[in-house]
C-alpha cells in the first residue's frame, strides 16, 4: 500500500496527472429556503372593504332619497345619491351603488304607484270616471315616470358623489 494509506488509514486523494494538484472534493450544497409571502390577506381584506363600501352607499342612497323623496320629491334623490355615491369611496363603487339602488328604489316606487292606480280602478264609480279620462292615462304611466324622477338625479349625484370621495 502506498504510504499515505499507512499513515491515515484513508485511501489517498489521487493527484491530477496534468497539474500535479489535488482534485478538490465537491461540498454538498446547501439549500437556503426562501419564504415568499403570498399576499392573499391584503387582496381579501381589500375586496371586502370594497364590498362594504358598496353597501354603505347603497344604504345610504336608498334610505336618503326614499325617505327625502316623500318630502322632496327630486331634491331627494339628488342628496341621496351624493352622500351614497361619496360613502361608496371612488367613482366605480358609487356606479355600482347607484345603479343597485336605481333598480330598487324605481322597482318599489313602480309597485307603489301601481297599487295605487288598481286601487282607484277599483272602486265602484269614481274609478271608472277617472279612468277614462286623460287623468286615468297619466295615472298609468305616472308609475314610470315617478320612479324616473326619483332615479335620475339619484343615479347622477351618485356619480358625482363617487368622483369627489376621498380615498
Amino acid at each position: 500500500p502506498p504510504p499515505a494509506e499507512q499513515t491515515t488509514g484513508r485511501p489517498a486523494t489521487p493527484v491530477h496527472p496534468v497539474s500535479h494538484q489535488v482534485p478538490v472534493q465537491p461540498q454538498p450544497t446547501q439549500v437556503t429556503q426562501i419564504n415568499v409571502a403570498v399576499p392573499t390577506e391584503p387582496a381579501q381584506q381589500q375586496s371586502s372593504d370594497r364590498v362594504g363600501k358598496i353597501i354603505a352607499g347603497i344604504a345610504w342612497m336608498f334610505l336618503l332619497s326614499a325617505f327625502l323623496s316623500l318630502f322632496l320629491p327630486v331634491i331627494g334623490g339628488l342628496i341621496g345619491g351624493f352622500v351614497g355615491g361619496r360613502k361608496a369611496g371612488d367613482f366605480a363603487n358609487a356606479v355600482i351603488a347607484a345603479l343597485i339602488s336605481a333598480v330598487a328604489i324605481g322597482g318599489i316606487t313602480f309597485a307603489a304607484v301601481s297599487m295605487i292606480v288598481s286601487f282607484i280602478e277599483g272602486l265602484p264609480i269614481i274609478g271608472f270616471i277617472i279612468m277614462a279620462t286623460p287623468i286615468g292615462d297619466l295615472l298609468k304611466s305616472g308609475a314610470v315616470i315617478v320612479a324616473l324622477f326619483n332615479v335620475l338625479p339619484m343615479l347622477l349625484f351618485a356619480l358625482l358623489g363617487g368622483a369627489t370621495a376621498k380615498k
